[in-house]
């Protein structure tokens, strides 16, 4: 059991850290074997931000995040939300049409995603449905996307940058 601690005590206790300071552990599925740890350090963290925030943009970003938080890629990608502070909008579950409903309604600017969303943006007739015209980036996390599928993506819409991130 943890002694209690008032707000004041927290405020006034100074706490020394490295960047090479273990910031968080993220645990792999164990698709390919078993589970694994993956130790991230305060550097880790920043670095993913740091990345980000060089990035220059004439209006601020709107982040759709489809994946579940506490995948790498969600993990990373909604800290790097709060760290820049950018605008949010969460999927409970993902939808194609309520997907696309999103980005129309809150003019989404930037989607991160698995895969199977890429595949359904690019094959889906639903898309044509929807005014997505705000969208400018997919990132594309969780495993390798095939040739084909990032060409059809390209073909479809050529205006919005598909990156691949892991």
């Amino acid at each position: 059991m943890f002694p209690a601690t008032t707000t004041a005590q927290l405020e006034n206790k100074k706490v020394k850290f490295c960047q090479s300071d273990l910031a968080t552990i993220l645990f792999s599925l164990g698709t390919t074997g078993r589970v694994k740890g993956v130790m991230l350090t305060h550097r880790n963290l920043m670095t993913v931000v740091a990345g980000y925030a060089k990035l220059e943009r004439q209006s601020p970003p709107v982040m759709l995040y489809t994946m579940p938080l506490f995948h790498v890629v969600g993990f990373f990608s909604i800290f790097k939300s709060v760290a820049l502070s950018e605008t949010v909008v969460v999927m409970e579950r993902f939808e194609l049409k309520k997907m696309l409903r999103g980005v129309e309604e809150f003019k989404i600017t930037h989607v991160a995603c698995a895969p199977p969303v890429v595949v359904a943006m690019a094959k889906s007739d639903l898309v044509d449905e929807y005014d997505i015209k705000s969208l400018e980036m997919v990132a594309c996390g969780g495993a390798p996307l095939g040739k084909d599928v990032i060409k059809a993506f390209a073909d479809r819409f050529p205006m919005v940058d598909l990156w691949q991130v892991s």
